[in-house]
């Protein structure tokens, strides 16, 4: 539970979600209370990323660690609602989706690609959408963006390898 690392780092989240000792767990609730605002006030368009979202509900000031608290909050899904609107949050979850797909079709195409997909699979559900998303300012990490961004490149250059030998054997048959 108290693990340092990279391999606390799957508990440490889990801690700062539940455990109700946990400072952070609490200030992310109040800031999922004024990002709900910010959804109840332009529910079709969102706010528009570059404003500051409303605090009705006073949050601890954190300004000097973090400057950015009201303008990336730690709830990627809330942060994508409130600023994007349902079109944004639909297009944040199609690319989740797509990229999934895309893993499972390459996980799907050959026993040699089964541990690479189910491999994108696993990183993108666990650690990216649950962990990061849901709890860590997930948009904001250039890690996240680049990880996601190297499985997306990966996977549909092994899709469209894939692809082309399935079409060669077709033609050569």
């Amino acid at each position: 539970w108290n693990a340092d690392g990279i391999f606390g780092f799957p508990a440490r989240t889990l801690q700062s979600l539940f455990d109700p000792d946990e400072s952070s767990s609490g200030y992310r609730r109040v800031e999922d209370a004024n990002l709900l605002l910010a959804v109840a006030s332009d529910p079709l368009f969102g706010i528009g990323f570059g404003q500051r979202f409303s605090i009705v509900y006073p949050l601890p000031d954190i300004s000097r660690f973090y400057e950015e608290y009201d303008l990336v909050p730690h709830n990627t899904l809330l942060f994508v609602w409130a600023f994007a609107g349902p079109i944004g949050f639909a297009s944040f979850g199609a690319l989740v989706a797509g990229v999934i797909g895309m893993a499972i079709r390459v996980a799907r195409s050959s026993i040699d690609s089964r541990v690479t997909g189910f491999a994108c699979i696993v990183g993108i559900v666990m650690v990216k959408s649950l962990a990061y998303v849901y709890a860590d300012i997930g948009l904001r990490e250039v890690r996240l963006l680049a990880e996601m961004g190297l499985l997306s490149g990966g996977l549909l250059a092994i899709s469209r390898t894939h692809a082309r030998q399935k079409n060669d054997e077709g033609e050569s048959s």
